[in-house]
């Protein structure tokens, strides 16, 4: 009797230790299942953050590239107008110039009589080709009121432009600012500027391109 316990109690104990090492088997191939997916989504986890960083770094240097290259072509634009301003300005000092004969180094447009008038006679014609009026009023720089007025000949130059054109014309005051005639209706209200200053004015934005390619030397 005591001996069957005995073996009763030796099975018992190895049916035991066989499930405990089943448990223990089972327990080691869970864990390292979990493990290895713990790693395999830590690695995946990390290249998604080194995806996300390296296409934030791209991002950066694209828009630090645009950034810089907005910059430069920034102080190209401001070094162009620049160039451009300092070009119209002084073009318009040498037309201020020209009403001023003490700044032309003591010469002045009546050193050349004939190419200052002929310049008056289309500057007027062209301003009188904006109406369609038998009269208008002149205003004139004091060497072109000159010029207009002149009775050396008969007629005058007024007179015979007003004749060529069929537009009876009358000198009114002379211009305070400005080369060349500004011509208006004897009321006031229709008037044409075509002094050289406006005309440069008008003329400047179709002047900006081909005056920048001098500039830079593309002239062909």
């Amino acid at each position: 009797m005591t001996q069957d316990m005995e073996g009763l109690r030796q099975a018992i104990s190895r049916e035991a230790e066989r499930d405990r090492q089943r448990i223990l088997g089972e327990a080691r191939v869970t864990a390292e299942a979990i493990r290895q997916k713990a790693q395999a989504e830590a690695a995946e986890e990390a290249a998604h953050l080194v995806e996300v960083a390296e296409a934030k770094a791209a991002r950066i240097r694209q828009e630090t590239v645009g950034v810089a290259g907005l910059d430069a072509q920034a102080v190209k634009v401001r070094a162009r107008e620049s160039a451009l301003e300092l070009v119209f300005s002084r073009a318009s000092e040498s037309l201020e110039a020209l009403s001023d004969p003490g700044r032309q180094s003591g010469q002045n447009r009546r050193s050349e009589p004939a190419g200052w008038a002929a310049i008056v006679e289309g500057l007027l014609v062209d301003a009188i080709g904006h109406f369609g009026r038998v009269a208008l009023v002149v205003h004139a720089d004091p060497e072109t009121h000159a010029i207009l007025e002149h009775t050396g000949e008969a007629p005058s130059m007024l007179d015979r432009i007003g004749q060529q054109v069929g537009c009876q014309l009358t000198l009114g005051q002379l211009l305070l600012g400005g080369t060349g005639v500004i011509v208006e209706s004897p009321d006031g209200h229709l008037r044409y500027d075509n002094t050289l200053q406006t005309r440069l004015a008008r003329m400047r934005s179709g002047l900006r391109a081909p005056v920048y390619r001098i500039l830079v030397g593309d002239n062909p």
